[in-house]
């Protein structure tokens, strides 16, 4: 295939670029890090355990890097790279992530897809329902996980990959952080507050993480409709015009207490609570210039949205004799929505339709999880668990719409979720130079549905996923090969089961309502990876990347007539491939110039491709996938850490992506330039600096519905603007 072609070819060149060191480098002890790092946890009897203790001294702690020494890819960004610029959301911060791409509305993607084709974990576990990235303050991360791969001790829905967000864990005994900032941009304002307090006592820890933040702004999207002919004739033009203005108002709260217990083990308790309230006003101007008039020329809306959600759990691990390290948790989370709009379309400063819309949501579920490890033979790390979950979800919905006669209606849906699954695992270090990982699951998933106006739907699933990773360190260099063989699945949405209208306000092909499908399956992935890497310093790594996928019961978007409005349905008849080429490279510039400064450069590409098998192409991308990102950065530490400063630029690219065969999509390059300084005030004080989005690179997109030989257009242009925040960094 192209894409290995062309990934043998950059590595066969590669091991001429770089620089080899002696094999008696660290990382070439006789027991690998990535074995030590597993197996130091792990109980042995007591003859066992001042010799395991040596061990650990030798390599755990000096040598072991998760991305060089774990046998499946990882990328693990830190804490102190998190908090580099600033960032009041963490969606700001994963745009200049190597391989991650952030699209307008906090559409974070791998491999260039997003739409769950990329899963994303809080602590190792699904989001629920309603819950948003923009929701997370980047103060109340400890670390980001990018996992390229599979893993049968996480959930296999991660055909693109999957991006873990590991919420404060580490405890410093009398801790004490405090971070206040604010932020302008010509269209918004900024202010947040962030603390963390942890300290131990006696044997016992804790720590509690807060964030606060509010935004409010006032921006502007101009969009133009046009209908075209089969004779190519223009024979509709509108011009709209439309003003957001509102706040966002948002707090985290993320406590969590261990206790050692006399008789070992410990026992722990995490939470993470969210509040948010978002409340926006909108209003539209319609000019319509060529054919006939709309209903409306002109409308405005108010939207109000109040969400709550609070997830905890309780976390056992034990040391029981003869079974290794045994881990149970039970969590329990739930949330509450409510979301009021109202819109009013105007015909010559007349209120032609009247609507208002509430909506209050409620979900609640239990989950258990358990694990155990065991280190049976030297060498091996075996690993099987299970995962249990259940929730449900219930939602009330009242519509009334007011035009020549009034209309309402009033429902109520319930979903239940039901999740099971069950894996096994084994970390084999073969020898100091190959390792290998072998890994099953299954993974069941029941939902059923019902409303007023259907009765009740089921659908049930079951997945296996098979999973292989390979390491080879090549003896005598710091270069290294990965292989991955894994088969990954993307479960449908919730809200892509409830079988309810969406109404649009003004209903057009390019504007569609939408319904939902309670019978999607989930589409299946049989993938593979392959990467080369090489580390010339600890700090310092050329990475060489390739993946292919190929996926069954792909869901497919077509725009529908029913019942005398345009309808966007969904259904699985589809399949797909995809691959992806990723280069990384990154290092201190000394490496290059021995006088030059303490400078840090890094610099990432990614190429992909898609086609969907039933949709004509060219561009019959899946899921509009981005077809190329980068993002390059420098770094700079002054003489005693006093001064701190650096800069990112990223960017993707978009462009025509043809979704079915009547369905077009469109959307425009994407360009970030952001910079940073840090002043160190006095010794428990600091002075942070950023500069967000200084191109002001507007948002670009369109679609593009063509029926009948007769084509219908919209195309958006959302302003953007530079954004400035300072941030008071002080540690008492």
């Amino acid at each position: 295939m192209k894409i290995i072609s062309i990934w043998l070819s950059l590595a066969a060149v590669a091991p001429s670029l770089v620089v080899t060191k002696p094999a008696n480098s660290p990382e070439q002890s006789a027991v690998s890090g990535n074995y030590v790092a597993k197996v130091q946890d792990e109980p042995v009897k007591a003859a066992e355990q001042s010799a395991l203790q040596t061990v650990e001294i030798v390599a755990s702690t000096a040598s072991f890097d998760p991305r060089r020494d774990d046998t499946a890819s990882k990328v693990v960004i830190t804490g102190n790279e998190i908090s580099r610029y600033g960032d009041p959301i963490i969606t700001e911060t994963l745009k200049r992530v190597p391989g991650v791409t952030v699209r307008g509305g906090g559409d974070v993607r791998l491999r260039g897809l997003g739409n769950g084709y990329t899963q994303i974990l809080v602590n190792g576990e699904r989001a629920p329902s309603g819950f948003s990235l923009d929701q997370v303050q980047p103060a109340s991360v400890e670390r980001i996980e990018i996992i390229r791969g599979a893993a049968a001790d996480l959930s296999t829905q991660s055909i693109a990959g999957t991006i873990n967000i590991v919420l404060k864990r580490a405890v410093k005994p009398n801790l004490q952080e405090l971070r206040v900032g604010v932020g302008r941009s010509h269209f918004s304002r900024w202010a947040n507050l962030n603390s963390l307090v942890s300290d131990r006592v006696g044997r016992d820890a804790y720590s509690l993480s807060t964030s606060a933040f509010q935004q409010t702004y006032d921006r502007f999207t101009s969009s133009t409709e046009d209908e075209t002919s089969q004779a190519n004739e223009l024979v509709g033009l509108r011009l709209l015009s439309e003003r957001d203005r509102g706040h966002n108002k948002g707090l985290n709260i993320v406590p969590r207490v261990s206790w050692n217990l006399d008789k070992g083990g410990t026992l722990t308790s995490e939470s993470f609570a969210t509040i948010s309230d978002i409340h926006v006003h909108g209003q539209g101007i319609a000019n319509d210039l060529i054919g006939e008039r709309y209903q409306f020329d002109s409308k405005s809306s108010d939207s109000i949205t109040h969400y709550k959600t609070l997830r905890t759990n309780i976390v056992r691990s034990t040391q029981p004799d003869g079974l290794g390290l045994l881990e149970v948790k039970v969590g329990l989370n739930g949330s509450l929505g409510q979301q009021i709009v109202r819109q009013v379309g105007y015909a010559s400063d007349t209120a032609r339709l009247q609507r208002e819309v509430l909506s209050k949501t409620r979900e609640r579920g239990v989950t258990s999880s358990g694990k155990i490890r065991t280190r049976p033979h030297l060498g091996h790390v075996l690993s099987t668990g299970w995962e249990l979950s259940t929730s449900r979800r219930d939602e009330d919905y009242a519509r009334s719409e007011r035009s020549e006669q009034l209309e309402s209606e009033t429902d109520r849906f319930r979903v239940s979720i039901s999740r099971l699954a069950f894996y096994g695992q084994d970390d084999w270090t073969i020898s100091e130079h190959f390792s290998s990982y072998f890994g099953l699951r299954w993974e069941g998933l029941r939902t059923s549905s019902r409303g007023t106006d259907f009765d009740t739907l089921g659908q049930h699933s079951r997945v296996w996923s098979p999973i292989v990773h390979t390491l080879y360190k090549v003896p005598g260099t710091r270069s290294q090969f990965r292989g991955s063989l894994s088969r990954t699945f993307k479960d449908a949405s919730l809200e892509s089961l409830i079988p309810r209208r969406r109404r649009s306000l003004i209903n057009s092909p390019v504007s569609p309502d939408y319904i939902g499908n309670p019978f999607l399956k989930p589409e299946v992935a049989l993938g593979f990876d392959l990467s080369y890497e090489h580390y010339w310093t600890d700090n310092a790594l050329l990475s060489l990347s390739a993946s292919s996928r190929r996926i069954d019961d792909v869901v497919r978007r077509d725009i529908l007539r029913q019942g005398g409005r345009w309808t966007l349905v969904q259904s699985n008849n589809d399949k797909a491939s995809i691959e992806s080429l990723e280069i990384e490279v990154k290092g201190p510039l000394r490496m290059i110039l021995a006088n030059a400064p303490a400078v840090d450069g890094r610099l990432s590409l990614s190429r992909n491709w898609s086609r969907v098998r039933s949709v004509p192409g060219p561009a019959n991308r899946l899921d509009a996938q981005i077809p190329f990102s980068g993002a390059i950065g420098l770094d700079y530490v002054g003489k005693g850490g006093g001064i701190k400063a650096g800069a990112s630029f990223a960017f993707s690219g978009g462009g025509l992506a043809r979704v079915s065969e009547s369905l077009y999509s469109y959307s425009g390059v994407q360009r970030d330039l952001d910079a940073y300084a840090v002043f160190r005030l006095n010794s428990k004080a600091g002075l942070r600096v950023a500069f967000t989005n200084l191109l002001g690179h507007p948002g670009i997109g369109a679609s593009k519905y063509i029926v009948a030989g007769d084509a219908f257009r919209r195309s958006e242009r959302t302003e953007t603007s530079r954004l400035i925040r300072l941030t008071l960094e002080i540690k008492p």
